[in-house]
């Protein structure tokens, strides 16, 4: 660094410098703690005179407050506080262009770390809803360059942090997806970004290297795309903090570098944006620590200031080829931390904390001749109307004096209704570096005043320019509102009008649709008879003093009519129905009417029933369709042509008797035909003639016969039907035994009803006494099959008749079988075989066992008392029948009881009785054998070696009727066994017992054996060994469940153990 000056000089060039910065000002005036970003997002940003600044603030929780000065930093407006109430934000950074300003900061109120974006269209007087931009957690920075915002992010996952860029192209209205700047293992943070023109600059903090350096990466396409990331310090210790400045061409960079042992603050400098690099410079050189620089370049002239001891400065004139020496701005006694510099015109602006109050606030500074140059840049408005309506586009011709950079913008402002620019408002811009012509805008909401002024200012490099000289009248813009439909229907009118003032004239034009008289007022009548689906309507509205015109269009669409066609046939014939019908379309509705006819249910559907019941030889159907969602109706009506029927008439009996056969007809007409139907009759033959012949053969006591009579000719179609009354036949009935004895006299009757008159004939048999009464008395003569008949006719003059044969028998029918039977014991009967003859037997107090309806029957016969077995017998050929009983005794069965014990040792002999009674006795033994005689009261048998035996005795009394009983035996083990005789023995233990059982077997003769548990019956409960066993004791036991793991009932029960030559049992007792 060049620092060539005389001494004396410098000392008083130093002086001077001092002198010209104004005193300490105080911007947060909360008694609570304000803290500014680090260096590497700036919290100041100027536009022309007017300075924006942004801080954090300790109220309700941590928030983001605003302020600015419209006069160059002379006075401040109040706090604003952008974020809500309470928060916790921080770390903001602002840029501005025009009057649109742009803010970035942190915010964690919603328990995430999230990057979050605001900003204010009209210079910082309103503040739309903060954006999230991403949960980027480490804190952002901002820069602008026309319509172009661009923020620089940090993000940390995982412990690897990296840097990101988003960029809008629309003032910050929509934001692109993000993209990755650095792509490194480990630390890559505090990004610090600056744009001008297209170019886009990015530094950061990295330690890729193992060195913690300065990285840098470009764009010069506005950020779409970018170059390869570089390192662009070389420190051999420690770089950290950069920050850039742009203006033009020029590209600074400055950081802190512990490569001289303490921070030092260095610089580079670029000319060709960024292109290539001079050398790295330091600036400081001040034994204590110095931090966190910004600066900022202004033409030739570059600002660096940064905290240390102090707040220090240091500027250069000649764009940093020599430097003035450093002067501390603030001393360290207040300590002051993170501060900012900025420039506008002539000014330097500072900002900065210090703790001289007890806690930390804003301070200012500003020096007004700080930043002094090459002459200043000069805009004039040449040429502007004086004359403007609200909302009219009209030309601005500027003159620029100076040097202005290629990605400079003018930017035209509109003054307050006195000429005052304290607010502008911004009406045009165009990108150039030289003169020329912008077109403006004015706002609609522009307020009508006649002392409006124009400017054009720049901003690279920053210039405010001058206004014009004369006054501007601003008219009010007339403001024609069409009122009216929106939708109109093919060939419908509607009426639209706008507001009617007195002094302004009013033009109408339309497109698809005419108007309907005059165009000239302030309302008109349009026919919209087009087939377009869309048409408009304009109005110019023109304020004849000022001249100030306005206009306003509406679109209207344009709906077609629903189709409205009807289907349907032309011609009905009268009295019949018909259905006419429409095509279905959704979102339709419809609506039918008739002339001459009667609409048979619903008339809103798609189609419609019509009776046409009239006179009239024609009638119409008129169908109405709405399209509901358009409201535009159609309708169509159907020319219906009615034709008269034919007049059918039948001929023939209206009360007939059932059976009966009766004819109708018609009297035929040529180019008719006809068809019958008849209901509870049947109609024989052909059914499509004149005449008919129906059969009455029914139950019910009506019919009908129906004749349809067509005119071939027309197709029309009548009916007629008469009802038959079918009157039912007499219900003739004989009362009297069908089945009688030779020479035998009997009545026969016939039940009283509506029957009038009676007539009986009979053959086999004599009638005593009249043969027309209700009742007559018959001997009958012969033997075989006779007959009796009666005639009737009822009331209604029907006439029937019944015949009712009679069988005359003498069969002397005979059953064989005893008189004697026993309870529940089956005896036999019989009768002998005659041919011809059916057999039917029946028992009292007994049942038929096996066929009834043989000569043999078989009968069981139920408790002890009388009964009887019945025979009747049926002669096949005639039907005559005979009965022949038996009556029968029923003798009770003995009841056989044997005494004698339970069990018994096998081997043994044992005597058993039964009971004593009238009768005789048979015994027989299973698994024993009996001693002596087997027909005695009592008897002696020897059990074998089985576990069960088997006695029962058959009792007989002296009738024959037989019963038994049975008594089984246990056959128990004893001591002289077959254990004894093979040197064998079984323990069991405990016996009885209600857990385990314990079998003991001492064997001296090894083998192969298998050991079961038996119950009483003799059946298997389980297996419990099958194998070789050895001499000498063996051992086991048994946990009472049987060979399905289900533990046993209580009882006795036997182990056995066996094999090929023996059989070992013994016994023992299970309790539950």
């Amino acid at each position: 660094m060049k620092f060539y000056l005389p001494l004396i000089l410098i000392i008083i060039f130093t002086v001077n410098i001092a002198a010209q910065w104004e005193p300490d000002r105080k911007l947060s005036f909360a008694t609570v703690d304000a803290s500014l970003n680090e260096n590497m997002g700036k919290c100041i940003a100027v536009n022309g005179n007017v300075i924006h600044i942004v801080w954090v603030q300790s109220t309700d929780g941590m928030g983001i407050y605003y302020k600015r000065s419209s006069d160059a930093g002379l006075t401040w407006g109040p706090d604003t506080r952008l974020t809500p109430i309470p928060g916790k934000s921080d770390y903001p950074s602002i840029a501005v262009s025009g009057n649109i300003v742009h803010i970035a900061y942190r915010d964690s109120a919603a328990g995430t770390t999230n990057s979050n974006y605001i900003r204010s269209t009209d210079g910082g007087n309103t503040w739309e809803a903060p954006v999230s931009l991403g949960s980027y957690s480490w804190w952002p920075s901002i820069a602008v360059a026309g319509n172009n915002v661009y923020v620089a992010l940090n993000s940390n996952t995982s412990g690897n942090s990296e840097i990101w860029f988003r960029r809008s192209t629309n003032n910050g209205a929509i934001w692109e997806s993000a993209v990755q700047i650095s792509n490194a293992a480990g630390r890559s943070e505090d990004p610090t970004i600056a744009a001008g023109g297209n170019c886009v600059h990015i530094a950061w903090n990295d330690n890729r290297t193992g060195i913690m350096q300065t990285f840098y990466r470009r764009s010069s396409n506005g950020g779409v795309t970018w170059e390869a990331e570089v390192q662009r310090t070389n420190s051999p210790t420690f770089a950290y903090s950069p920050s850039l400045s742009v203006y033009g061409g020029d590209v600074d960079l400055v950081w802190a570098d512990q490569r001289n042992g303490n921070n030092d603050i260095y610089h580079l400098y670029s000319s060709d944006f960024g292109a290539t690099w001079g050398a790295e410079e330091r600036l400081s050189f001040d034994p204590s620590a110095s931090v966190y620089p910004t600066l900022v370049r202004s033409s030739s002239n570059v600002h660096v200031i940064w905290p240390g001891n102090g707040i220090t400065y240091i500027h250069s004139s000649d764009g940093g080829a020599t430097w003035v020496n450093p002067i501390t701005l603030i001393s360290a006694a207040s300590t002051p931390t993170f501060s900012f510099v900025a420039v506008s015109g002539d000014v330097v602006h500072v900002i900065w904390t210090d703790q001289r109050d007890g806690y930390k606030a804003v301070y200012y500074k500003r020096n007004p001749t700080g930043n002094e140059g090459p002459p200043s840049n000069v805009i004039n408005v040449t040429s502007v109307p004086t004359q403007l309506c609200t909302g009219v586009s009209f030309p601005i011709q500027y003159q620029a004096i100076g040097q202005f950079f290629g990605d400079n913008v003018f930017t035209a402002q509109l003054s307050n209704g006195v000429g005052n620019f304290s607010n502008p408002v911004d009406i045009g811009t165009i990108n150039s570096s030289s003169s020329g012509t912008i077109t403006a805008t004015l706002p609609v909401s522009t307020i009508p005043a006649f002392g409006y002024r124009v400017r054009v200012n720049s901003n690279s490099p920053g210039a405010t320019g001058n206004a014009n000289s004369n006054d501007i009248s601003i008219n009010v813009l007339p403001a024609p509102r069409i009122s009216g439909v929106t939708a109109a229907c093919n060939y419908s009118s509607h009426t639209f009008t706008t507001p009617y003032f007195a002094g302004h004239s009013y033009n109408w034009t339309v497109t698809g649709g005419t108007i309907v008289g005059p165009n000239n007022l302030s309302g008109i009548t349009v026919d919209w008879n087009t087939s377009n689906t869309m048409g408009t309507i304009n109005v110019t509205e023109t304020i004849i003093t000022t001249g100030c015109t306005n206009s306003t269009s509406k679109t209207i669409e344009i709906n077609p009519l629903p189709a409205a066609f009807i289907l349907g046939g032309p011609v009905s014939c009268r009295n019949n129905f018909q259905t006419y019908w429409t095509y279905t379309t959704p979102g339709h509705s419809y609506k039918w009417t008739v002339d001459g006819g009667i609409i048979m249910g619903s008339d809103i559907d798609t189609s419609v029933v019509v009776n046409w019941a009239s006179t009239n030889t024609s009638g119409t159907v008129t169908l109405t369709e709405t399209n509901y969602i358009t409201g535009c109706t159609n309708s169509h009506t159907h020319v219906v042509a009615i034709v008269p029927l034919p007049v059918p008439l039948i001929d023939g009996l209206p009360n007939v008797c059932k059976n009966s056969t009766k004819v109708y007809s018609t009297l035929p007409e040529t180019g008719h035909s006809y068809l019958w139907r008849v209901t509870n009759g049947t109609l024989n033959g052909a059914n499509n003639l004149s005449e008919i012949t129906v059969d009455w053969i029914t139950s019910n006591p009506s019919g009908t016969v129906t004749l349809i009579e067509t005119n071939d000719t027309t197709g029309c179609t009548d009916s007629t039907s008469i009802k038959v009354m079918i009157y039912p036949l007499p219900d003739v009935t004989i009362s009297g035994p069908d089945l009688v004895q030779k020479g035998s006299q009997q009545n026969y009757s016939c039940p009283l009803s509506d029957i009038v008159s009676y007539k009986w004939y009979v053959s086999g048999g004599v009638i005593f006494g009249a043969n027309n009464t209700p009742n007559i008395l018959v001997n009958w003569g012969g033997t075989g099959i006779g007959y009796i008949k009666l005639v009737c006719t009822n009331s209604g003059g029907c006439t029937d008749s019944l015949q009712k044969n009679i069988s005359i028998s003498n069969l002397n029918l005979t059953i064989t079988g005893s008189e004697t039977g026993c309870e529940r014991n089956i005896s036999t009967y019989t009768t002998p075989f005659v041919s011809g003859r059916a057999n039917s037997w029946f028992a009292s107090n007994g049942t038929v066992v096996g066929s009834a309806t043989d000569t043999l029957v078989k009968i069981r016969w139920g408790s002890p008392s009388s009964g009887y077995v019945r025979l009747i017998q049926t002669v096949a050929a005639n039907q005559a029948k005979d009965t022949a009983i038996l009556n029968i005794t029923i003798k009770p069965l003995p009841s056989p009881l044997i005494n004698g014990g339970d069990t018994a040792n096998r081997r043994e002999t044992y005597s058993y009785s039964a009971n004593s009674f009238n009768g005789t006795y048979f015994w027989k033994a299973i698994n024993g054998t009996i001693n002596g005689a087997a027909d005695g009261q009592t008897v002696e048998i020897t059990w074998e070696t089985a576990s069960i035996g088997f006695v029962k005795v058959i009792e007989t009394t002296p009738e024959g009727c037989v019963d038994s009983a049975t008594k089984t035996v246990i056959l128990v083990v004893t001591s002289v066994d077959d254990f004894a005789q093979n040197n064998k023995n079984i323990k069991i233990y405990p016996n009885p017992s209600s857990g385990i059982v314990n079998l003991e077997f001492n064997n001296k003769s090894p083998d192969y054996y298998d050991i079961e548990i038996t119950n009483v019956y003799g059946q298997i409960v389980k297996k419990l060994y099958s194998g070789r066993i050895e001499e000498g004791k063996f051992k086991l036991n048994w946990d009472g469940s049987d060979s399905a793991a289900n533990q046993v009932f209580s009882g006795m029960y036997f182990i056995t153990i066996k094999n090929s030559n023996y059989n070992l049992t013994e016994k023992f007792v299970r309790v539950r």
